[in-house]
């Protein structure tokens, strides 16, 4: 027995196909219904009437010429014979209605099994498209997801390294800015020591100074031009060897400046003369054609061998000649 839908060859006993699963009785029904029913040429002549009635036609001899010499059977009564002869055409119908049925039967299995035989690889190969369909697209979807899967390795791995990257290059830039921290504290506390250092000097030369100022200069405001050299700022003190030094505040670099005077005590830039008698421990600024520049904060240091002190801040304002 074949399969109808995938031509494969069955056991006569199958219930249904191990290859695509079709129970045998839909295709046995189908065959069944495919097969002709008057498309067979079955010679009679070729049927053995022996086969048919075996027995029958025991008595029965092929005379030589013709049916005159016909033997009669020993009951040769017309009844008998009649009887006879109906009986036999009755079993004769029969057989030779089994036989030409079963011929037929032959002929349609031989002709059934030919084009299933034939059509066995068609359906084969269409039954196997499908299978072959699935598969491949079975194959590209397993491609894609191997795509897939390296793209995304790959992927994950180059921001893994630059992960790894940027993670370095912040630990180096945290390591840097500590010791840069570091050496940014020492060089505070540097500076913190060196100037406490240089007040603690400078308060211990100023407390230990026995110089006392008697007299603190007073502000004053004058006009640009003035000259007479009008005293504008004057300063007494006690003390041995005492030395005078007038400075202005530069606002610009936020430092003291001394005055700087020539040979004839004058100081041009602000347009200033100065007077100092040391014996008497007196200092005097005074105007000389004072110019613009020279409003501002002034003082004056006094000092002796042992050390030095600072006058009173006063400030030379501007105002109308």
């Amino acid at each position: 027995m074949t399969c109808k839908f995938c031509g494969s060859y069955l056991d006569e006993d199958a219930t249904e196909c191990p290859y695509c699963g079709h129970p045998t009785e839909l295709f046995t029904e189908t065959l069944a219904a495919e097969e002709p029913e008057n498309d067979l040429d079955v010679d009679l002549n070729e049927i053995d009437l022996g086969d048919i009635a075996p027995g029958e036609y025991e008595d029965y001899t092929e005379p030589e010429d013709g049916y005159d010499d016909y033997a009669e059977p020993a009951d040769s009564s017309a009844s008998g014979k009649s009887s006879k002869l109906a009986d036999m055409a009755s079993r004769f119908g029969a057989k030779a209605s089994s036989a030409i049925s079963s011929a037929k039967a032959s002929a349609a299995s031989k002709k059934s099994s030919s084009n299933r035989s034939s059509s066995r690889s068609s359906s084969g190969a269409s039954a196997a498209n499908p299978n072959v369909i699935m598969l491949g697209a079975i194959a590209l979807c397993f491609l894609f997801v191997l795509i897939s899967m390296f793209v995304t390795i790959s992927s994950k791995n180059k921001v893994d390294d630059m992960y790894q990257d940027m993670l370095s290059q912040f630990y180096q830039l945290q390591n840097d800015y500590n010791q840069l921290s570091d050496q940014i504290s020492d060089l505070n506390t540097v500076a913190t020591t060196t100037a406490n250092t240089a007040a603690q000097t400078q308060t211990a030369i100023m407390v230990n100074s026995n110089i006392t100022i008697t007299k603190q200069p007073s502000e004053c405001s004058t006009y640009v031009g003035r000259t007479g050299n009008v005293p504008i700022f004057t300063v007494s003190a006690e003390g041995t060897s005492l030395g005078f030094s007038w400075q202005k505040y530069n606002s610009s670099t936020g430092t003291w400046e001394d005055l700087v005077f020539d040979d004839s005590s004058n100081n041009a830039t602000y347009g200033l003369h100065v007077y100092t008698d040391s014996g008497q421990g007196y200092s005097e600024l005074a105007a000389n054609n004072v110019t613009s520049a020279a409003f501002g904060s002034y003082r004056c240091i006094i000092a002796d061998s042992t050390g030095y002190t600072e006058s009173d801040t006063v400030i030379l304002s501007e105002r109308a000649a």
